[in-house]
């Protein structure tokens, strides 16, 4: 473990004492934070056990996870499995960012349900109500009752749930972005000539 903790003094970090009943839920959380990082901040690690989970709400980070370069935008969340070899730190400051430190029983699951053998970073269309699940976490890291405990768990569930539907959503399926102006072109083609006949000639002229 190597860091630097540059970040402002209104920054903030919750540590969790994990009990043995949280072991047994699909998600239990171990830490969470909103840092606001200066051009400094950094830490580069490996062998740590868990999921670790970034959102960007201004400026942005660069993360280098599995030999892949990565930077962390706005409105984009990603999630690494910590044992591998992952070093993140600030790329245009101050990067302004909210993230989870996690672990359960279907955290693996999950994991490779969302991303397979690659990860990207997403982009959350509702970006703001986003922020409100991870901003809701950290309440009950003073709570230590067995019904904080179960909703814990079921918010990380609803905040993984967000993540997948924004993944194969328009707003990340990279086909359609790298082809938008053209099936735009298509779609009010068809608007304006859906009482005509038309082909997928015509179709294919226009695009």
């Amino acid at each position: 473990l190597n860091y630097s903790l540059d970040i402002y003094e209104n920054s903030s970090w919750y540590i969790n004492t994990i009990s043995a009943v949280s072991k047994r839920m699909p998600f239990y959380n171990i830490e969470c934070g909103h840092f606001i990082a200066n051009r400094s901040y950094y830490t580069e690690r490996e062998g740590h056990d868990g999921y670790l989970l970034f959102f960007t709400l201004s400026g942005s980070g660069y993360l280098k996870y599995k030999d892949e370069d990565y930077i962390l935008e706005p409105d984009h969340a990603v999630i690494i499995h910590c044992p591998e070899y992952h070093l993140y730190k600030t790329n245009q400051e101050p990067w302004d960012f909210k993230w989870v430190y996690f672990n359960g029983t279907s955290a693996d699951n999950f994991f490779n349900l969302l991303y397979g053998d690659t990860i990207s970073p997403i982009n959350i269309v509702q970006a703001v109500d986003f922020e409100k699940k991870l901003d809701s976490l950290s309440v009950f890291f003073h709570l230590h009752d067995l019904t904080s405990v179960f909703q814990t768990s079921a918010i990380m569930s609803d905040i993984f749930s967000t993540i997948v539907e924004n993944k194969i959503s328009i707003a990340n399926n990279k086909e359609y972005l790298k082809h938008k102006h053209e099936i735009e072109k298509v779609i009010n083609f068809i608007h304006l000539n859906y009482q005509n006949k038309l082909s997928l000639d015509d179709l294919t002229k226009i695009a």
